[in-house]
């Protein structure tokens, strides 16, 4: 008799594992021309953190750089993962992205493992293993995640996304067992674990008890009905109470959450143009193509009415009625609802009520494998009559979506053909005409970045100010030729323009070139100060953190003059605007600097009453900074106090 491990194994399961190594090696084989890419977007504010490290390695180093993202509790684990690639900066994008590739099929593997353990709930073994090869190979070729692995920053919706499903698999595996209260009570445990570490990398990962309680609601009911009855309330109690305190957590902090002051759009129109994008993910997953992908998605417009545009009523209709069939049809059809409460529930913190942005393609990395599960299970399941047309057209879905794939990899890893492509693309998305202006002026003439950018302001498109953009590069150039044509928009652009963080971004370089005499000719430092003026009187700029931003930047002008008394004035204008710890110090280093010691250990002391909360806190250790500050002025003052004989 031979040992099963030295049996021959059947070709149907060579052919299976075959299958798998194949999709893993075709992702990775069309992916890599795009790991030429260079950083995008959110990569810069996100990884420019980087350079706190200095290369140091140490506890205190990390802990006070997985504190810098500011949100509650930070994702501290995604900005841990970039310290894999370097620990200064500026990088090289090659290790990033590769990086990220390599996530993306760690978590397609999770994917094959989730829908495998979810299909052998109602098919058998053979069954289950072909739907998970679909599924897996649908998913990690898709063109839409592209928008995920090859832009750096989404390694967080990554990370998410892969603790999540890891937390949703432990829980499928042992919730669909017959076991006592232990199992349950264990699957339970894994399901909050998975959330815990899904939530410390983006906060959509507080979405993953949700997702189970879908499962438990579809693909898991009839097994669940065969539990005990201490078993089915633990694992319905257990992935039910995380959904009661997210709402609850939400609800209590309503007001900060739903602040729309600093959008153009306000929360009714927001969920009325979000029923736009869900159905338009929901078309781009469902029948991917080439034209209007990427990144930069700015120039989606806000529906203002159930009329305007006219997509809207027929976009709501359809996401309510998908949404209402759903779970008419849970007991009936639990494979269709769980596949479109997955997809709806996956979006549920980014396509609601919160003031975010309007459109991303990365957001549907993890909601995209219900209708992927769906399409699956209909190719495997189907009559027998109809399955070789089935599976004809499935092999060209997933041949079709890596061809796209392969051809749009390459744009992402050549900035010359992505700047180009995008602005054909997205002719009044502000990035993207932004985008290209920068490549322009670095790689061929600032007087065509300078066109490109004119001519888009002169369309109408708005959401960065590209006058101002286009005084920088005549600065920064010596172009007075340029900054003639750029200065009568100026003054008009800077009263009207939209909340930008690259617009700051611009300011405090300009703040440089005229502290510095850079360019005489074209900006003085009074000319900079009329220019933050116009902006702090823009309604758009009237954001804490904007406000606060632009009165350091202002109090660092004054500085370099020796005005101490304009120096103080701003600096108690941006706590008036913001309070935080570090702006305490900052106050407090520059009485300091002026021999107010006294004063200044008032405002060290406020810096340990505003001391940040929560996890962040416990990871900068602000209030250590400002109790070694206070010793500190407390020791110069003690030295003043000698040296004057007091």
């Amino acid at each position: 008799m031979t040992a099963p491990f030295l049996q021959r194994p059947d070709l149907a399961t060579v052919s299976k594992t075959a299958a798998f190594l194949l999709s893993l090696l075709i992702c990775a084989w069309i992916s890599w021309p795009a790991l030429s890419g260079p950083f995008l977007f959110d990569d810069f504010p996100n990884l420019e953190q980087l350079a706190s490290l200095q290369g140091k390695l140490d506890w205190r180093a990390l802990a006070g750089y997985m504190a810098q993202y500011e949100s509650e509790p930070g994702r501290p684990l995604s900005m841990l993962s970039f310290v894999i690639n370097d620990d200064a900066w500026p990088s090289q994008p090659f290790a990033f992205k590769y990086t990220n590739l390599m996530f993306h099929l760690l978590v397609g593997v999770l994917v094959f493992g989730l829908t495998r353990s979810l299909s052998r709930l109602s098919s058998n073994e053979n069954r289950a293993n072909l739907i998970a090869l679909l599924v897996m190979a649908a998913w990690l070729l898709h063109p839409m995640q592209l928008s995920t692995s090859m832009l750096v920053v989404q390694r967080m919706t990554q990370l998410s996304a892969l603790f999540a499903i890891a937390g949703i698999w432990g829980y499928v595996a042992l919730a669909s067992r017959s076991c006592g209260s232990g199992g349950a009570i264990t699957a339970v445990l894994i399901l909050g674990v998975g959330t815990v570490l899904a939530v410390l990398c983006k906060e959509t990962g507080a979405l993953t008890p949700l997702l189970a309680v879908i499962i438990n609601a579809t693909l898991l009911r009839k097994c669940l009905d065969q539990h005990s009855n201490i078993n089915r309330r633990l694992l319905h109690f257990g992935a039910l109470l995380p959904v009661v305190l997210l709402v609850a957590a939400v609800a209590w902090r309503w007001n900060s959450l739903t602040g729309y002051s600093n959008r153009d759009f306000g929360m009714a129109e927001r969920l009325l143009t979000q029923s736009r994008a869900l159905c338009s993910y929901l078309y781009r997953v469902l029948l991917p193509n080439l034209r209007g992908g990427g990144i930069y998605h700015d120039d989606f417009l806000a529906s203002r009415s159930l009329f305007d545009p006219w997509t809207t009523l027929p976009a709501l209709a359809t996401v309510v009625g998908l949404i209402l069939c759903a779970l008419i049809l849970r007991t009936k059809r639990p494979v269709l609802s769980f596949g479109v409460l997955w997809f709806f529930a996956g979006h549920l913190l980014e396509s609601s009520v919160f003031p975010l942005e309007l459109y991303f393609e990365h957001r549907n990395y993890l909601p995209m494998f219900g209708p992927l599960f769906v399409l699956a299970h209909l190719v495997v399941t189907t009559e027998a009559s109809w399955r070789r047309l089935t599976w004809v057209l499935a092999i060209f879905w997933i041949t079709f979506s890596a061809w796209l794939t392969a051809i749009q990899a390459p744009i992402w890893g050549d900035l010359r053909k992505l700047t180009a492509v995008w602005a054909i693309e997205h002719p009044r998305s502000p990035r993207s005409i932004q985008q290209r202006a920068d490549y322009l002026s670095k790689h061929y003439s600032i007087a065509s970045a300078a066109e490109i950018m004119l001519d888009g302001y002169g369309r109408g498109v708005r959401g960065s100010d590209f006058p101002l953009q286009v005084l920088n590069l005549a600065c920064a150039n010596q172009d007075e030729p340029i900054a003639a044509r750029a200065w009568p928009l100026v003054k008009d652009s800077l009263s009207t323009a939209g909340f930008d963080q690259a617009l700051l971004a611009t300011i405090a370089k300009l703040r440089l070139k005229a502290q510095r005499n850079n360019c005489p000719s074209i900006l003085t430092d009074e000319q900079w100060l009329a220019m933050t003026t116009s902006l702090l009187a823009n309604p758009e700029y009237t954001r804490r953190s904007a406000r606060k931003f632009l009165h350091v930047e202002r109090s660092y002008l004054f500085q370099h003059r020796r005005d101490f008394s304009g120096t103080m004035n701003e600096l108690e204008a941006a706590w008036a605007a913001d309070q935080s710890p570090d702006l305490a110090q900052l106050i407090a280093a520059t009485l300091a600097s002026a021999g107010l010691y006294d004063e200044a250990i008032v405002w060290a002391d406020l810096a340990l009453d505003h001391q940040v909360k929560g996890f962040r806190g416990l990871l900068s250790k602000d209030d250590i900074k400002s109790l070694r500050l206070k010793e500190a002025l407390e020791a110069a003052k003690a030295r003043q106090q000698r040296q004057t004989g007091e």
